[in-house]
């Protein structure tokens, strides 16, 4: 897997990659103090398969654990993620 650099835009509430000039991304919403929701994620066609789009959800989800945050996977990409995560 590549190493990326995700930033975290909490005024767009996004986590975001550039990679090749171009950008991947999650888009969450704040649901109450506890409660994210996890609503889309995109990564650029010609980009995916490189690790980029999983990497950003592992950052975001991450930083949902540490803020203490419980977080609804609207998007299947990062329910996807989470159920590979606990079938370990």
């Amino acid at each position: 897997m590549m190493k990326v650099d995700i930033r975290h835009d909490t005024e767009r509430q996004r986590f975001s990659a550039l990679v090749d000039g171009r950008e991947s991304y999650l888009d969450y919403g704040v649901v109450d103090d506890e409660t994210l929701e996890y609503r889309r994620t995109y990564t650029p066609p010609d980009l995916r398969g490189r690790g980029i789009g999983r990497e950003t959800v592992r950052t975001a989800l991450e930083w949902a654990s540490v803020e203490g945050k419980r977080v609804i996977p609207s998007c299947s990409f990062v329910q996807a993620h989470i159920d590979r995560e606990t079938a370990r």
